[in-house]
């Protein structure tokens, strides 16, 4: 997610590394067997065996498996939004009085709306009560729309994550699904997707403190129909794939050697369109699983060197 908040920063420009259109997006498969018809070896090798961890959503998201601010830190205003553009707070019924997040058995739906009086009133409280920094404050004041985000409170070191997404693809509409370390801070930043309004997949590597871009970066056409979105994490290389079809592959940067922990949120404006008139009123991003494969202990192994054709 592209962003900034205290000690977060977030570069304004991204290049592209690799452009993949695919056509004809084929069925996620959801069996933890060995699967066939997937051609990338090294993910055939991860998903022979069963998941590590198996979010299906047969409940509704709670603490402590999922948490509503963005870092591990204590809850405060400004782990509610990140200082890159964007225009929403994101809220919940304990903290902020009230909740946008749906569930049924098997999907979330994170949902994005204008901001009601009452949203305001809660948030301009907890602005005086807290006194954030001027730039958040000036951030929050700011905000028009209200929002949901789901971190998780697991983290991971290598392997396979995937999620099953599908969004609204309004030109002001940005969900994502992303990973920060858990020992707090950025850079790093992986991005397994982001949709910042153009219906364009955009799956990136942030890395090293003051790295310019370009960022290895990969844009694949999307739809609004659910796809998978997912990563091959290694300590050689990383690779990005959707609907279990590789989409570029990346050297592992110096800083992802270190537990990091997903995202799944849906940011209005910033990256995206500034949203106006013709922006319905409510913004939607549905999330039917989220799960994570550890690597087989060889390929968890550093030191190995990274397949012909990973850039970077």
């Amino acid at each position: 997610m592209r962003a900034a908040a205290n000690s977060l920063a977030r570069h304004g420009a991204m290049s592209m590394v690799a452009a993949v259109m695919v056509a004809g997006l084929a069925a996620l498969l959801l069996s933890g067997a060995a699967p066939s018809g997937i051609a990338d070896a090294e993910l055939r090798s991860a998903l022979a065996r069963a998941p590590g961890w198996n979010e299906t959503f047969a409940s509704r998201p709670a603490a402590p498996e999922w948490i509503r601010g963005y870092s591990p830190w204590p809850e405060t205003i400004g782990n509610r939004i990140l200082l890159n553009g964007e225009v929403q707070v994101y809220i919940d019924k304990p903290y902020l009085n009230r909740d946008l997040l749906e569930w049924k058995p098997g999907q979330v739906r994170l949902v994005a709306e204008r901001m009601t009086p009452a949203d305001r009133a809660a948030i301009d409280a907890r602005i005086a009560r807290e006194k954030p920094s001027a730039r958040a404050a000036a951030a929050l004041g700011n905000a028009t729309w209200v929002s949901t985000l789901l971190k998780s409170s697991r983290s991971f070191q290598y392997g396979y994550i995937e999620a099953e997404i599908s969004s609204d693809l309004d030109p002001s509409a940005w969900p994502a699904f992303w990973m920060l370390p858990a020992k707090w801070g950025w850079p790093p930043e992986i991005d397994i997707l982001e949709i910042p309004g153009d219906r364009i997949a955009h799956q990136t590597l942030h890395s090293l403190p003051g790295d310019p871009p370009p960022h290895p970066t990969v844009r694949t056409q999307t739809g609004p129909a659910f796809h998978s979105y997912g990563m091959l994490w290694r300590p050689d290389f990383i690779r990005f794939f959707i609907d279990r079809k590789p989409t570029a592959c990346f050297r592992t940067p110096a800083d992802m050697h270190q537990p990091m922990y997903p995202l799944l949120n849906l940011a209005v404006g910033g990256w995206a369109k500034a949203p106006g008139r013709s922006t319905p009123a409510r913004l939607v991003m549905d999330v039917r699983t989220v799960r994570w494969w550890p690597l087989p202990e060889a390929s968890a192994a550093a030191g190995a060197a990274a397949p012909p054709g990973c850039a970077g």
